[in-house]
Parts: structure tokens; C-alpha cells; sequence
């Protein structure tokens, strides 16, 4: 297998559509990719310099950085702070290691990014907003969608939790309410309290064949990663169609999935059935152990 390179991963993002000054929201499996220099901080170091040349200091990535909680009324604190490390994966550390980086200030669901739009977009997501608001800034300043080796049934894309947002549906999350972080402020250190929770990425993956028809969304390779590239206006809108016609077009196959079947809007016996499954697997996992 013939070693990837860092000129092929530049040629690769540009030939999907990246350009100077572009803003774009990007989620990657590196592992995919297979762009590895070497020690872990070369790597970092080759990264960012990856991005500056595709994009140029004149545009602005952005990735989540969302950290960990604990159970509502835990006595366990996790406070929040701009260095709290990330649960979102290799690339989001990636862009937190730099000193250019703007981190938004959500106790659970923060954002990190580079360039000169991160400040707008990131700086008004705090404790009072919701988890996916600054994807609604990425839409309406023009912004893309890199999906770099995350096209799978473990991602969706950028703007489905956004869409799932704005329909009210995060806030009716079976799960809604149940964790907690804490977060700094002049006065001390306060208690933040989740009450919106993103649906399930898994069934994401019906979604893609409806991007794909899009002439706005680009599909390649990069190194060894499938990868997309869409306009987040036009991903936007496709997915605010399918989630308005038909929501269960978004949801999984596994009929455990508490945040796909465990709703009553769902119905009394697909809602059951969904506990019920929950039930057994607890009860199977006390026996195994």
C-alpha cells in the first residue's frame, strides 16, 4: 500500500471543493485517512499546516469539542474550563492545540476553531444557549460540511442535530435533563444542567444517498477516507425536507435505541418494546458479570 502523503491530502481536500477563505465544519477519523508524519505532536503540527494550505489564514474551521459529564445530582464535578479535554475525537485536540484556536463556552457541547469568523460564530455559546446553535451560524455565513472518513452509521451529518434542534425535538429527548457539568464565573462555580440531547446518529446514514443527488456535495477520497464535502445551506434544507415529511427516516434499526424508540410520540408499543429490550440487556449484563 503506497504511503499517503502530505501533497496528496492537500490535492485531495481541494479537489472535493475546499478553497481559500473558506469556513467549513469538519468531523474526521484520521485513522482512515492514514496521514500519519509521526509522533503524535508532528502529526498535530502537519494537520494544521494541512488546513492553512487548503483554506488559507483567511478561512475558518470548526469542529466540535464536547467534554464529559456525569448523572444529574452525581456529587462527581466536572468543571468546564477553555482547556477541558475533548471527548470529540483526534482532529478536534488537533485544533485545540493551537494558540489560535476559540473554544464557545457550553458547559457539554462546546466548539473549537481557527480562523477569523471562529470568534462570531463561537463567542456567543455559552451556558444559556443550546448545543447546536453555532451550526446555525455556519449555515447562514455561507459555510461546508467535511465528513473526512466519517461516512458511516457512527456520524451524521453536520446539520441534522441543528434541524433536529429547531424542530424542539433535542428538548424532548427521552434522556433530556439527566447529565450535568459545571462551569466557572466571576461569582463561582455553577451547576449546568443538559435539557437538550441530540437524536441518533446511526440512522444518519439513509440520509446520505439524498446529499448525493445535491450537485453542491463533492465525494472522494482522501487517502484512504471516503469523504464528502457539502454546502451546509443545501444539506440544511434536504434534511429539514426529510425530518419534516417523515422523522423516522432518520432513525435506526435498533429498536433498544432510546433515543430513536423510546419516545411516547413513537407510540405506546414501539415505545415499551424499546424499554423493555433496555430492561433485558441490564439484566443480561448483571448475569455476565
Amino acid at each position: 500500500m503506497t504511503k499517503v502523503q502530505y501533497s496528496d491530502v492537500v490535492s485531495s481536500l481541494k479537489n472535493l471543493g475546499l478553497c481559500k477563505g473558506d469556513l467549513v465544519f469538519i468531523t474526521a477519523d484520521l485513522l482512515q485517512v492514514g496521514y500519519f508524519p509521526g509522533s503524535k505532536s508532528k502529526t498535530y503540527t502537519k494537520w494544521l499546516e494541512i488546513l492553512e494550505d487548503v483554506v488559507g489564514s483567511e478561512g475558518t474551521i470548526i469542529a466540535a469539542s464536547y467534554t464529559a459529564t456525569t448523572l444529574r445530582f452525581s456529587k462527581e464535578k466536572i468543571i468546564f474550563t477553555r482547556d477541558s479535554p475533548t471527548t470529540s475525537g483526534a482532529f478536534s485536540k488537533i485544533i485545540l492545540s493551537s494558540d489560535k484556536a476559540v473554544r464557545s463556552g457550553h458547559p457539554t457541547n462546546s466548539y473549537a476553531g481557527i480562523g477569523p469568523l471562529a470568534q462570531e460564530i463561537l463567542s456567543p455559546q455559552d451556558s444559556t444557549g443550546l448545543s447546536y446553535d453555532p451550526i446555525g451560524r455556519i449555515i447562514a455565513l455561507g459555510g461546508k460540511n467535511l465528513m473526512l472518513g466519517t461516512i458511516d452509521a457512527m456520524n451524521a451529518p453536520m446539520v441534522l442535530h441543528y434541524v433536529q434542534e429547531i424542530a424542539g425535538y433535542t428538548k424532548k429527548h427521552p434522556l433530556a435533563g439527566f447529565s450535568q457539568a459545571f462551569y466557572k464565573k466571576d461569582d463561582g462555580v455553577h451547576r449546568f444542567v443538559r435539557t437538550d440531547v441530540g437524536g441518533c446518529s446511526s440512522g444518519a446514514i439513509y440520509l446520505y444517498g439524498f446529499l448525493l443527488r445535491s450537485k453542491k456535495t463533492n465525494f472522494g477520497f482522501v487517502g484512504s477516507a471516503p469523504s464528502i464535502v457539502v454546502d451546509a445551506k443545501e444539506s440544511f434544507d434536504i434534511v429539514h425536507d426529510i425530518f419534516s415529511q417523515n422523522r423516522h427516516l432518520t432513525y435506526c434499526n435498533d429498536y433498544s435505541c432510546v433515543s430513536c424508540y423510546g419516545r411516547f410520540s413513537n407510540g405506546l408499543f414501539k415505545c415499551f418494546r424499546c424499554y423493555v429490550l433496555n430492561f433485558y440487556k441490564l439484566i443480561k449484563r448483571g448475569f455476565k458479570k
